[in-house]
């Protein structure tokens, strides 16, 4: 997120500041440079709304869509305080605003941003450690052995076991 920010604010530094009307070809690639840096940063926005609280990630990305969606409603009526004749220097503010936009989340983003489960979203109840795990998996297959009828129970309980630690390699 800090370096894609960071290169959006780059890109849209030169493009605010450089780019005239005589400079199209620039300008087309310097927006699809701004294209790649903004869409390399959804990637580490989607996960790590997942990492900080993997319980809330929906809520979390509820707030998010939501603000975003909030900015989009607004971004018409900034560029509009600025752009009255679009004239270059009126685009330049507009670009330069969205720069300075870009580097205060970037440097936000720096500072505080984590990967890291948050202390508020740590689960109440500690986990259950593999071997009651591996326990209450064989007790349920032994229950499941005994409600089908099933006279094989050693192949059975062999073919739980091996299940169990197939789902435990799933996890990883």
């Amino acid at each position: 997120m800090f370096l894609a920010s960071f290169g959006a604010a780059v890109v849209l530094g030169i493009m605010a500041f450089y780019i005239d009307c005589t400079k199209e070809f620039e300008a087309i690639i310097l927006l699809a440079l701004y294209g790649i840096f903004v869409g390399s940063a959804i990637p580490g926005f989607t996960t790590s709304q997942l990492s900080i609280a993997p319980m809330y990630a929906g809520m979390i990305s509820s707030f998010a869509m939501v603000s975003g969606t909030l900015g989009n409603l607004l971004a018409p009526g900034i560029v509009g305080f600025f752009v009255d004749k679009g004239s270059q220097s009126e685009w330049g503010m507009v670009f330069g605003f969205i720069a300075f936009a870009n580097v205060i989340g970037g440097t936000v983003f720096f500072f505080f941003g984590s990967a890291e489960i948050q202390s508020w979203a740590q689960p109440k109840t500690p986990p259950s450690s593999d071997a009651s795990l591996h326990k209450t998996y064989l007790k349920y297959c032994n229950e499941k052995i005994e409600d089908n009828n099933i006279h094989n129970i050693e192949d059975n309980n062999d073919t739980c076991k091996n299940n169990n630690v197939n789902n435990k390699l799933e996890k990883y």
